[in-house]
């Protein structure tokens, strides 16, 4: 186990945590709205595109953003990690 969290690291995680899980959903969707505009196949090949894709980035949601707690066995910057690479984070511009 890695120990606790500081307690003014965990409040800014907590803070961010719904953020990122709201990039996270709002990229899946518009991947899929992507996937589906482009109409690619019969109905039932986009279907299954689509619920391969829901499978997958449920897959991913689960690994990033389940089991939230500040005492988990799992290093919170390891999820942190998941997060960014799962795209959560966007750069902002300059000026």
């Amino acid at each position: 186990m890695l120990g606790n969290i500081p307690e003014s690291d965990w409040h800014h995680f907590k803070r961010v945590h719904q953020v990122l899980l709201e990039r996270f959903c709002q990229r899946t969707l518009d991947d899929l709205g992507a996937m589906l505009r482009a109409s690619e196949g019969s109905a039932h090949e986009q279907y299954r595109r689509a619920y391969e894709l829901l499978v997958d980035r449920d897959e991913e949601l689960a690994r990033a953003f389940d089991d939230f707690r500040r005492n988990g066995e799992e290093c919170h910057v390891i999820q942190f990690h998941r997060r960014y690479r799962g795209g959560c984070f966007q750069r902002r511009g300059r000026g």
